[in-house]
């Protein structure tokens, strides 16, 4: 890999998407640019309220994920938990008609061109293992967070995985489980060296 990599880790709730994006930028040297749900002020209220503010808190993830782009040079390379097609996962899942266009008119005026990244990393696991993983870390806005919601979000994933144009890995995350065995991890970051192999430096554990 070169030192200029840009890998994107993606996948619905629960998956290890930040997890697994921290160790690897620990291990490859990269910047990590981490998606901050919790600075969202309108997440907590389009899990609860009737009707959503979902036009809101997609603008507002728009704005945070341009902004950190903006902020970002991609030549000392960067590992993320998020891409730059994760609105066009959300958006369409969340919005109705005329809410989708407007959102697509704010990101046509503010010029968002996130780059697309050199390699994606697909994390997923069978729908009650995201479930028991998002009751278990307790983030208050994920709080009254549905179930319903996160199999349309992982089917939504789901579908625009398989269309996905570009280089990906994908893994199983309750077969791999990277947090607590590193070998799992090691092969993780082996097939991450095997398909982006130009990198002059061996990645560390």
């Amino acid at each position: 890999m070169t030192a200029e990599v840009h890998i994107a880790v993606e996948g619905p709730m629960g998956a290890g998407k930040t997890s697994l994006a921290q160790r690897l930028s620990a291990s490859l040297g990269t910047r990590l640019l981490l998606e901050q749900p919790a600075e969202n002020p309108f997440l907590a209220d389009f899990y609860t309220r009737s009707p959503h503010p979902a036009l809101a808190t997609e603008i507002c993830f728009l704005l945070q994920r341009h902004a950190q782009w903006r902020s970002i040079s991609l030549h000392q390379g960067v590992v993320s938990d998020f891409c730059g097609a994760k609105g066009e996962i959300f958006a369409p899942l969340t919005l109705p008609p005329a809410e989708l266009t407007l959102y697509r008119q704010v990101v046509q005026a503010i010029d968002s061109h996130p780059p697309t990244p050199d390699l994606l990393i697909f994390l997923h696991a069978p729908l009650d293992t995201l479930w028991a993983r998002v009751q278990r870390r307790h983030a208050s806005y994920e709080a009254r967070l549905r179930y319903d919601y996160l199999r349309r979000v992982s089917a939504a994933y789901t579908q625009w995985r398989a269309q996905y144009p570009g280089l990906c890995l994908d893994f199983a995350t309750d077969q791999v489980d990277f947090v607590a065995d590193p070998s799992h991890y090691k092969q993780i970051l082996t097939c991450v060296s095997d398909v982006l192999p130009t990198r002059n430096e061996t990645p560390s554990p």
